[in-house]
């Protein structure tokens, strides 16, 4: 599973004999330590191949002096791809845009920085399957049509957003569009409600399918303060449950 945040990303795995997922942590380089959540920062070479994740893609390029204008940098690329509607606007589906704005100014298409982010994420995974006493043996008889992908996206993105996402999996290797359901599209907030219902004890949570309404949000969550995403990507239930 990969979750592009709204402040980090986070990539995730779960055997299909097992029910329990497991979050990556193996993001550390020689600069920052292991962590489950890197910033939501991607470095592409000028060959448009991601090279670099979180905050170790910022600092190879602000240590790397020559290539400023060859590598581009792209911060919080995931909240980059829409304009967010305004609170009378708020049940609006939006589209997502066609280009994305490095920190030096240079536009390209959003998919060219999608799929490469999904091609390294891709990497990733494999390197850790194969690397990891748990999963070794599995990987070795495992084939690129044996993974299901599961890809977050925000409640407020139209079906046409939803559809680019897929296609940029197809498009990045990590999909073979002719088997069903190997990539799957889901609503952020469906996503942490269903957490919050696994690690919550069932009769304290309060929440049940119930609180899914119509439009792919989730309503009704026990909370103190409104469900919104604060300055550091967490909402109000995400604090509480941390709490």
């Amino acid at each position: 599973a990969i979750d592009f945040g709204t402040d980090g990303i986070a990539l995730a795995y779960s055997l299909s004999a097992s029910n329990h997922v497991r979050a990556y942590a193996e993001w550390a380089g020689k600069t920052y330590r292991p962590q489950y959540k890197p910033k939501s920062i991607i470095l592409l070479d000028e060959h448009r191949t991601a090279i670099a994740f979180g905050k170790d893609a910022k600092h190879l390029y602000i240590a790397t002096d020559n290539v400023k204008d060859k590598w581009l940098l792209f911060e919080q690329f995931k909240m980059s791809l829409y304009d967010h509607p305004s609170h009378h606007e708020n049940q609006k589906k939006v589209a997502i845009k066609d280009t994305l704005t490095a920190t030096n100014g240079t536009k390209i298409a959003s998919s060219i920085v999608f799929i490469a982010a999904f091609k390294y994420l891709q990497k990733k995974s494999k390197q850790y399957l194969q690397s990891n006493k748990h999963t070794r043996k599995v990987y070795q008889t495992l084939t690129d049509n044996d993974y299901q992908w599961i890809i977050t996206v925000p409640a407020i993105w139209s079906d046409s957003a939803k559809y680019k996402m897929r296609e940029w999996t197809i498009r990045a290797g990590l999909v073979n569009p002719n088997i069903y359901n190997q990539c799957k599209i889901v609503y952020e907030p469906d996503c942490a409600s269903l957490c919050i219902q696994y690690e919550i004890n069932g009769d304290n949570a309060q929440i049940s399918h119930d609180n899914f309404i119509p439009n792919g949000t989730v309503s009704n969550i026990p909370c103190d303060e409104k469900t919104s995403t604060s300055a550091n990507g967490l909402n109000c239930s995400e604090r509480r449950f941390i709490k």
